[in-house]
């Protein structure tokens, strides 16, 4: 809950979740003024003692520091300025969405009855088949999944928009037609009457696409997007629109606008991003299916962290006409964004891309692949050969996500597949590579798309290394190499704004290191990949910053624009909990550091494992991802059995 305008301004609940975004809240705004003015005193006073140092005489040194002193003081204070109507404007909003919950809630309330409690443990595929016997109707399915949702936000922050109403209404009509279809001996469409959940990045009529942004707040869209208007042409009713972080481009769920999202298996750690909002609210049983979208993981990332399933489609297999602009970056048009779903099984993913994957979404977007759902190539049980490896050379995984990787070497050779070992020297080149181009043009995209609004602290790391002036870089990279920071040192070396020549050279190298994967993969006959869906479980709140490295096990099926997806594997033991962490490249860097500190916090937390096939065999990826949920067996999220709040 958020408070007026004029006071201290933070949240008054008192969870780890809020608290967080509390800090987060006034970091927005710069940060606090006893913070600001000291970090300007100090550059003051290192401006006077260099100005003493060279021999500048004493009035020039006192003109300069009294003009830079007065130039801090009017940014400051602009900057403050700047940021009151975003605020205000986001608490709007916030007060908007609120106040449809608590109306919703005086109606309806929260509290689940006994059948609605099993309901919502049910697969999507299952209430579809409930809906197809009779036993089960479609408002039904919708109102306890409303109520489901609703509640558990006030712990999760997951939800952006909730146009419930319309999705009750419209549940309603999915019923009539239903009957009308039956009375009629016609078959159903294949969503019809179930609630699905949307990522705040989707275009829907009537809702904001802030994409976790003040400025995009209190623009409702007139009219559907391509890809959700397929949803409802598929009979598909989205009754929610879950949470993103600002700019779509960190590995959590937090943001002004929104609040710092929570996992459902432990509220003090992320769920994930960018569509943490779809993984919290999924994980918890608030949404049978969901739609989220992939750049580097932000759909595999919130499934490995919340303990759900996910999958990132082939690039220009799923289109992306619908979906509100990430920023005006080039590195998009080299490394593709992709939309996928999110779900509790595998089957169920399959039948959100059987929906979509149709007639009318290459008619509206020609430059689509034409290519249907391949039914058979799902259901084969040939068997395969499949590459592994569980390290990339770049992040050494935790040793539950080594586990994870080994259930699934065994379960898919019980299954008859062979299991090849494939090197993975070129990861590292990949990651670096997948960091140069996605940040060529040196974080403007971000700077340009929040038109003004204070930049999350989160981003800041990356956005001071790009603007590092290019005769100073070699300087900062030699002092990190000396200081045994190696890894963040060959970061520091390739990121930052490109030129015209240098970015078309990293272009090419990206298309090079492409048909380099293939080539490995062809020349050891292998037909799918199996690694870690992550280094690590989910991170606490306050370790994301550190950590945005450990995600290169997503990154690179981004830029080989290979289909994968991940399933939940074990969870972390507290022999896991307590490993003594080592990096086999890197020794003992800051990253390394920072992984020995949350590891004791991950004890119960899931551990999901990832498959990846080359470009357009999705149903292949598909089909070894059923097995291992089959064979593997993940017992579920423990979050269901809480009670939930009335």
């Amino acid at each position: 809950q958020w408070p007026p305008m004029g006071s201290a301004r933070l949240p008054q609940c008192v969870c780890a979740s809020c608290q967080d975004t509390a800090r987060r809240y006034t970091a927005a705004s710069g940060g606090p003024l006893w913070r600001q003015c000291a970090w300007s005193l100090l550059v003051l006073a290192g401006v006077l003692a260099t100005s003493w140092y060279i021999g500048v005489s004493v009035q020039r040194t006192t003109t300069l520091v009294t003009t830079l002193a007065v130039l801090a003081f009017v940014r400051l204070i602009v900057f403050k300025l700047d940021q009151g109507p975003l605020i205000e404007r986001a608490e709007k909003k916030r007060e908007q969405r609120d106040g449809l919950i608590q109306q919703f809630k005086e109606k309806y309330g929260f509290e689940l009855t006994s059948e609605e409690s099993e309901l919502i443990k049910l697969t999507a595929c299952e209430l579809l088949e409930r809906l197809d016997k009779g036993t089960l109707t479609s408002h039904a399915i919708t109102l306890a999944f409303c109520k489901r949702a609703l509640a558990v936000d006030s712990d999760l922050h997951c939800l952006a928009d909730v146009p419930v109403t319309e999705a009750l209404a419209a549940a309603e009509q999915a019923d009539k037609r239903r009957a009308r279809m039956a009375k009629e001996g016609k078959p159903n469409r294949p969503l019809e009457g179930l609630p699905v959940s949307v990522k705040d990045q989707f275009t829907q009529r009537g809702c904001d696409s802030t994409c976790g942004q003040m400025t995009k707040t209190l623009c409702p869209k007139p009219e559907d997007g391509l890809l959700v208007s397929l949803l409802r042409d598929a009979g598909a009713i989205p009754f929610v629109r879950t949470a993103t972080p600002q700019c779509l481009m960190l590995p959590s769920c937090d943001s002004v606008t929104w609040g710092c999202g929570a996992n459902p298996w432990k509220h003090t750690h992320t769920p994930g991003g960018s569509s943490g909002g779809e993984g919290a609210l999924i994980g918890s049983c608030g949404s049978p299916l969901g739609f989220g979208t992939d750049i580097g993981g932000s759909i595999r990332i919130p499934a490995h962290f919340c303990g759900i399933a996910g999958f990132k489609p082939t690039p220009m297999r799923t289109t992306l006409m619908g979906l509100e602009p990430m920023a005006s970056r080039s590195g998009v048009h080299v490394i593709r964004p992709t939309a996928g779903p999110l779900a509790r099984s595998v089957d169920d993913l399959t039948l959100m891309l059987k929906a979509l994957w149709v007639d009318r979404m290459h008619v509206e977007d020609p430059y689509v692949a034409y290519k249907p759902f391949d039914d058979k190539e799902y259901k084969s049980t040939q068997p395969l050969t499949i590459g592994w490896f569980d390290e990339d050379c770049w992040f050494t995984p935790c040793s539950a996500s080594r586990r994870a990787v080994q259930m699934a070497r065994e379960t898919l050779e019980a299954r008859g597949h062979t299991l090849v070992k494939l090197p993975t020297h070129q990861c590292r080149d990949i990651m670096l590579t997948y960091l140069a181009v996605i940040l060529g043009d040196g974080s403007q995209g971000f700077v340009d798309l929040l038109e003004g609004e204070a930049i999350h602290p989160d981003y800041m790391q990356g956005r001071i290394t790009s603007l590092i002036p290019s005769l100073l870089r070699p300087f900062v990279v030699a002092l990190l190499h000396a200081l045994g920071q190696s890894r963040l040192a060959s970061v520091c070396q390739i990121v930052g704004a490109k030129s015209a020549q240098q970015f078309w050279d990293w272009t090419n190298h990206v298309t090079h290191l492409q048909h380099l994967f293939a080539d490995v993969m062809r020349e050891h006959s292998v037909e799918a990949l199996v690694c870690p869906a992550g280094a690590l479980p989910a991170l606490p709140f306050d370790s994301v910053k550190h950590l945005v490295g450990s995600f290169s096990y997503t990154t690179m099926f981004n830029l080989l624009h290979f289909p994968s997806g991940v399933v939940p594997a074990t969870c972390v033991t507290k022999q896991d909990a307590a490993e003594a962490y080592t990096d086999t490249y890197f020794g003992a860097d800051k990253l390394v550091r920072s992984v020995r500190a949350m590891l004791p916090t991950t004890e119960g937390l899931p551990i999901g494992v990832q498959v990846a096939a080359l470009p357009m065999e999705d149903e292949k990826a598909l089909r070894l991802l059923a097995e291992l949920e089959a064979s593997l067996a993940f017992p579920g999220v423990p979050f269901v059995q809480m009670q939930t709040k009335k």
